[in-house]
């Protein structure tokens, strides 16, 4: 299933923290982008979080994997998980 998953920073986390693990997040997310489980990625402008493009089976996997991230294990961001389908004009 395709999934738009929004990461966005907590206005509680100050951008000093969040740049604290910028590269190491880059990293560890460029690798799930290798591995075919985020299909595309994209910065929210200012600095305030991501948004991806995720193929998965279901949510519990989505968290799963994405647990690794600095970001999600040191609980900076808000994350919204949007489980979408074709558009029924495509159908």
């Amino acid at each position: 299933m395709k999934f738009f998953v929004i990461g966005k920073r907590k206005e509680t986390i100050t951008s000093e923290q969040f740049a604290e693990y910028l590269d190491l997040e880059a990293e560890m997310a460029i690798q799930l982008f290798r591995e075919e489980f985020i299909r595309e990625l994209y910065s929210i402008k200012g600095g305030k979080g991501a948004c991806m493009v995720i193929e998965a089976k279901d949510e519990n996997e989505i968290k799963e994997k994405l647990s690794v991230l600095p970001f999600v294990k040191n609980n900076y961001l808000d994350i919204d998980i949007i489980e979408v389908k074709p558009y029924r004009g495509f159908m």
